[in-house]
């Protein structure tokens, strides 16, 4: 996206889960296609105009499906973040193993 900050505003936003938004746009699928309608002469510097945007189709999905997308996702990231504190636990009971094997207080 440009480097100005947009707003998306929905025109029915009881029609579009924020997380299956977010996803959405973060899909391999769509940031293809963003690319592909983008202009600039970089890599690191191509912009999409908000009217190349605005007639963009995106596949949405009937709103229970959006929902039951978000929970899953919801699980996934609660997973993700659980594992993410048993790996820093285990580094730190490494870190204090090695310690104390070194220091002869094992």
């Amino acid at each position: 996206l440009p480097d100005k900050l947009w707003r998306v505003v929905w025109r029915d936003p009881s029609s579009v889960n924020p997380i299956y938004a977010l996803a959405l746009l973060q899909s391999p699928a769509v940031r293809r296609e963003l690319s592909a309608r983008s202009s600039g002469t970089g890599g690191s510097m191509k912009n999409i105009s908000q009217a190349k945007l605005m007639v963009m189709p995106f596949p949405m999905a009937p709103p229970a499906e959006q929902a039951e997308f978000a929970q899953a996702a919801g699980t996934v990231q609660e997973l993700k973040d659980q594992a993410a504190r048993r790996l820093a636990q285990t580094h730190h009971l490494l870190k204090t193993l090695q310690s104390r094997a070194f220091s002869g207080t094992l």
